[in-house]
């Protein structure tokens, strides 16, 4: 199975224009991580594209560039985000506005598993003081548990059989429980989840 690079488009929330950060400074972090976001997005709409124009199956040929370039993103996106926040810091909410501050996620999520690792604490700390919204934490929860052979908690992560095109969950712990899990983090209920992105739940 060939795994599906992530396609969170449009976890962070709403795009609040009407945010305006207290400082200038904050104004231009804001900046840099909304052209991050704009960075990150923009190849996988490419890739979206692709899959949808293929019923998810698209020849490698046409899929293999499209997911270099995406693959090349993340490694730049990547860099750029480590030297924001080695100068200014994590980016809270309250400060850049949650659009933004979403942006950064979305780096991390498309990051490394070492990467991962290195900043799920911070994304954990910043979800407790309510800088950060807790669907970015299960999602990157999620991303790492598949990663690392376990299963996953969220039922966030599917794969895609490349010769066929049919899509599945990864394997999901205490199913009985998932959708309290879920609920606690603001996702909806699994099936629900599954219909609107049209991978067969129960899995078989």
């Amino acid at each position: 199975m060939r795994c599906l690079l992530v396609l969170a488009l449009a976890l962070a929330g709403c795009a609040s224009s009407a945010f305006v950060p207290a400082t200038p400074e904050d104004a231009a972090y804001r900046a840099a991580l909304l052209d991050l976001r704009a960075a990150d997005q923009a190849p996988r709409q490419r890739l979206v594209a692709l899959l949808d124009r293929f019923d998810h199956a698209p020849p490698d040929s046409l899929y293999r560039p499209v997911a270099h370039e995406v693959l090349a993103a993340d490694s730049v996106n990547l860099v750029r985000l480590e030297a924001l926040v080695a100068e200014r810091g994590w980016p809270l909410a309250s400060r850049v506005g949650t659009w933004a501050a979403g942006a950064a996620w979305l780096v991390v999520q498309h990051a490394p598993l070492d990467m991962q690792l290195r900043y799920e604490p911070v994304i954990a700390e910043a979800v407790e003081a309510g800088e950060a919204e807790p669907e970015w934490l299960a999602y990157l929860t999620d991303r790492i548990l598949v990663r690392q052979g376990l299963p996953q908690r969220y039922a966030t992560e599917q794969a895609t059989d490349p010769e066929t095109g049919e899509r599945r969950f990864y394997p999901v712990e205490d199913v009985a429980g998932l959708d309290a899990r879920r609920a606690a983090v603001g996702l909806e209920p699994v099936a629900a989840y599954a219909r609107r992105i049209g991978v067969p739940w129960p899995p078989e």
